[in-house]
């Protein structure tokens, strides 16, 4: 079986990382995060997903994103015991092996999403791939989602268990029923696989390319009380390794992958590094222990560095576009930066400006448990677009999302550069 407080977390490293430091051997049988130097970058002059065309900040874009994790962030799941004896009936499946699923870049890094097949024969069908949550999901028969859909009269393994289930995202909500098929990316399959068909999308959800979604979080984070179909292949011996990785190619509409069974080395080069993760089983979220640092311009030729007094725990989202911390910790990191000013609360959130004659006169970077190596984010990115002629929106938001336990916790999207992603899942 796959314990999840066995399972390790591989972070490749971000687009914009400086280079690196020695690196650290991979720690003997604990569970951690590592990185690696990453081929490709940005183009210049290419729209963010936060920016309106003219460069000016979006709120509506991030207060919409801002609803969705308040409700994703604090979830709970409706497991039922009966659910898991339904989802575990069926044993075995793929033979062991490794694949590469392509995927598609929405609205410039907002969501990456990718094929997955249902049912026999093999319904294939569009998913958003996502790290921050447990649960698969497809629209079914005479849903609203105006997506794909999946035909479970169509499919000889599809089963129907006497549950519902229901999603609520902030902004958007799905509703449906649990069943269980088989489920298979380029192959690599489970027999009896829990996910939602979902009946009922609100208009978030309604035309999205993605279709259904696929989380590849913990299974306590499940709303519908399913086993994670990676886990699934983890623990039935289907993998050449317990592992999975993305590589997410900023701005282009083609280029991602996932990679499921091994690492996709053409992508990267170097080493991985490796941070531990925090308290898997618990939180259900891939969670490590992160820091903040500030460079500033030099003062006698001598770098002035200001960095975090104290850790705290971050999520690694690829389900998400920016970054989130605790309140007390942006407020600690805007202190450090010359200039920077709270710009407004709005329900709890709470955004700050910096002068946008300084950017790229500064850097704001995370450092992760046990490694030396620093990781910054993009000058670019940093820089969420202007709210005045002189002020710019920064790209760190306060917030107080918490995990399942209570904890504060900080959501690292896509804009930190974690623009590949590999998780390891180990026995």
């Amino acid at each position: 079986m796959l314990h999840p407080t066995t399972s390790l977390l591989l972070l490749a490293a971000l687009l914009s990382a400086s280079p690196s430091s020695a690196l650290p051997s991979k720690p003997s049988k604990s569970k951690s995060v590592g990185s690696a130097t990453l081929h490709g970058r940005r183009t210049a002059g290419q729209k963010e997903a936060y920016k309106h065309a003219n460069g000016t900040f979006d709120f509506t874009f991030v207060e919409a994103e801002v609803a969705r994790l308040k409700s994703k962030y604090h979830r709970r799941g409706n497991t039922t015991a009966a659910l898991h004896r339904i989802a575990s009936t069926h044993a075995g499946g793929s033979k062991r092996g490794h694949t590469i699923d392509p995927l598609t870049d929405v609205l410039p890094d907002q969501e990456y999403y990718g094929s997955v097949s249902i049912g026999s024969p093999a319904q294939v069908l569009n998913v958003d791939f996502d790290t921050g949550s447990s649960d698969l999901w497809i629209p079914g028969p005479g849903s609203n989602c105006q997506s794909e859909t999946y035909n479970p009269t169509a499919s000889s393994t599809y089963q129907s268990t006497d549950y519902d289930f229901s999603i609520q995202y902030g902004s958007g909500s799905v509703s449906g029923a649990v069943a269980t098929d088989t489920v298979s990316i380029n192959g690599l399959a489970v027999k009896g696989q829990g996910f939602g068909v979902v009946s009922t999308c609100s208009a978030d959800f309604q035309g999205d390319p993605g279709g259904g979604l696929l989380g590849l979080a913990f299974q306590n984070l499940a709303d519908t009380g399913a086993t994670p179909f990676l886990q699934r292949l983890a623990s039935q011996g289907s993998l050449d390794a317990p592992l999975f990785g993305f590589y997410l190619a900023r701005g282009k509409t083609s280029g991602s992958t996932l990679s499921i069974g091994a690492l996709d080395r053409s992508h990267y080069t170097g080493s991985l590094l490796y941070t531990p993760v925090v308290r898997p089983g618990q939180s259900g979220y891939w969670q490590v222990q992160a820091n903040w640092r500030v460079q500033l311009p030099n003062v006698n030729g001598k770098p002035v560095v200001k960095s975090g007094s104290s850790s705290f725990g971050a999520a690694i989202d690829t389900g998400t576009t920016l970054v989130y911390v605790p309140i007390g910790v942006a407020a600690a990191i805007y202190q450090a930066i010359p200039g920077a000013s709270r710009y407004y609360t709005s329900n709890g959130d709470t955004y700050f400006t910096f002068a946008c004659s300084t950017q790229g006169k500064f850097s704001v970077a995370f450092t992760f448990a046990g490694l030396t190596r620093s990781f910054a984010i993009n000058p670019q990115d940093f820089n969420l677009g202007q709210v005045s002629r002189t002020r710019c929106m920064a790209g760190i938001i306060g917030n107080e999302f918490s995990d399942l336990a209570g904890n504060p916790l900080a959501i690292f999207g896509d804009e930190v550069r974690l623009a590949a992603t590999f998780v390891q899942m180990d026995e």
